[in-house]
């Protein structure tokens, strides 16, 4: 896995004059190459495609299937067909008659196994206006209220058994986009809705309904019993994505916590809650190895608060790799071989109304190419001190763990805030589930991190300071979570990437010889740590 690495833009002081060719050379980039970057430096910067993609008319993505949906011109009726199949089925989402043969509930409920699953996962074409993605997100959001109810009481009680995995999880994520929506008032319908489909799926099956609904990446269980992505990325490899797509989905899908614990029906919840404990043993039986890695983003994924050494929002080198490795995603088969891991970014930043801050965080995510994203945001009371940050997070992550009960986790944070705070916490609150936490030593010259804690009296207490990725591949190996060879292929990543990153300003070329040092430190650690394991 490789994350993009953007190139900033160099930004001068008013009072200092643009340097000339010879002080850009002295960042050892010759002149051409950087005329050849300049198209780079000059491109929209990551919150502007996020905002820019708010502004948008969402249309509908072509996926792996043969059925597509498009309304006909007196808008009240629409019409899914499949090429493949030579199969057309007319609906009237906007019918107010529930006897209405061309009701969605009655065609639903009509309709073979087979074209049920084609109508729930048919798309607009790509040329089309429609504001919803799939059929249906469009007809739980085009529907009357009372046909609403009646549309999901078919969807998730009376023919759940025949929907796939696949599109159960876009039941889900259609059901969150109307939870969010200020036009639709019958959320309670749309809770329990959610729930008969998290309680209605079970084993295996439920942990990959679990991910589907937390990550950005759509899976599904083929006839062999494999858990299959629908984009065809090799198991257990996370891949860059080398283009940030002009359309994306709706900000509102992705959060299985926000999902179960924002219903107020706590009869639900527990419900939901119990059905999850008792199906995750099971998978915890069959995969015990199950790992999470979860991460703060500012000066742990890339430099944006405090740590000054880096260009800002370039990921650190090697944390892509290591984050791979340590990861353990869902076997396939018995063979061993795993679906991609996610990764659940920890975060303080506040969600925002109708999720905006939640959406350019995974927007300015997906720009630097981390696939499967899944954020936990905070909110402006937790931004009072450090200590209110740690507390806020670890509530965050005391549900995250309650949804996954079958997954251990591994915490990745820095030392400038109160992620120190939180990896001591969570050692001492999870120790079962939190194989190990690992802090970015943003600032080695002081004794203390940012929440005012000893960073000696930390370490006693089992949690691990690193300077750089590789030394925290290092000390994972010695805890056993990744093994040497893996530590060998995080230093050389590291260390290319290292040489990849373009230092900026006076101090450009000092600063970089000072990284190299750094990173030269933990690889003389790691080669001796290697020869000394070999003899």
């Amino acid at each position: 896995m490789r994350l993009r690495r953007r190139l900033q833009a160099p930004v001068w002081p008013p009072s200092r004059p643009t340097p000339s060719s010879c002080s850009l050379q002295a960042v050892a980039t010759p002149p051409c190459t950087l005329q050849q970057r300049l198209p780079m430096l000059r491109e929209a910067s990551t919150w502007a495609l996020a905002a820019d993609g708010l502004q948008q008319k969402w249309k509908g993505l072509k996926q792996r299937t043969a059925w597509r949906y498009k309304t006909l011109k007196d808008k009240d009726t629409a019409i899914v067909f499949s090429d493949e199949q030579q199969k057309e089925v007319h609906l009237k989402p906007r019918n107010r008659r529930l006897d209405d043969p061309l009701a969605c509930h009655n065609v639903l409920a009509a309709a073979s196994t087979t074209s049920l699953n084609g109508i729930l996962g048919a798309t607009s074409p790509e040329d089309s206006s429609q504001f919803c993605r799939t059929m249906v997100g469009f007809m739980l959001h085009s529907c009357t209220p009372s046909e609403r109810a009646k549309v999901l009481d078919v969807l998730t009680k009376r023919r759940l058994g025949e929907i796939t995995i696949a599109n159960r999880a876009l039941v889900i994520r259609a059901i969150q986009h109307c939870l969010l929506s200020p036009l639709i008032r019958d959320k309670a319908v749309l809770h329990s809705a959610a729930k008969d489909v998290v309680c209605g799926t079970c084993g295996l099956e439920l942990s990959v309904l679990k991910e589907q609904i937390h990550s950005d990446e759509e899976a599904f269980i083929d006839p062999a019993g494999h858990i299959q992505f629908v984009d065809g990325v090799a198991p257990g490899k996370i891949a860059l994505r080398r283009k940030v797509l002009p359309q994306e989905d709706p900000p509102h899908s992705g959060d299985l916590v926000r999902l179960i614990f924002g219903n107020k029906n706590v009869t639900e919840v527990v419900a939901m809650m119990q059905h999850i404990a008792v199906e995750s043993l099971k998978v915890k039986e069959q995969q015990p190895n199950l790992i999470k890695v979860v991460s703060d983003i500012d000066d742990t994924l890339f430099p944006g608060w405090l740590d000054k050494r880096y260009p800002p929002h370039i990921p650190y080198p090697g944390v892509s790799d290591l984050y791979a490795r340590i990861s353990r995603g869902l076997a396939q088969d018995a063979n061993g071989d795993r679906v991609r891991p996610s990764i659940t970014f920890l975060t303080a930043r506040p969600r925002g109304w109708l999720s905006v801050g939640r959406y350019l965080t995974l927007q300015h995510l997906k720009s630097l190419g981390v696939p499967n994203v899944t954020v936990l945001n905070g909110s402006v009371k937790g931004l009072v001190s450090n200590a209110a940050i740690a507390k806020m997070k670890l509530n965050s992550f005391l549900r995250l763990a309650q949804v996954f009960p079958e997954f251990n986790f591994v915490f990745f944070g820095d030392s400038g805030q109160g992620d120190t705070l939180l990896a001591s916490r969570l050692l001492q609150s999870c120790p079962e589930q939190v194989l190990a936490t690992f802090i970015h030593n943003v600032n080695p010259v002081f004794a203390r991190t940012g929440d005012g804690g000893r960073k000696r009296a930390y370490a006693a207490e089992g949690v691990e300071f690193f300077g750089t990725y590789a030394g925290a591949a290092l000390a994972a190996h010695k805890k056993g979570l990744i093994s040497a060879k893996d530590v060998l292929a995080v230093a050389d990543a590291s260390k290319k990437e290292l040489e990849e990153i373009l230092f900026l300003g006076p101090e450009a070329a000092t600063m970089k010889s000072e990284r190299r040092g750094e990173l030269q430190q933990d690889l003389d650690l790691i080669d001796a740590c290697v020869h000394t394991e070999e003899a």
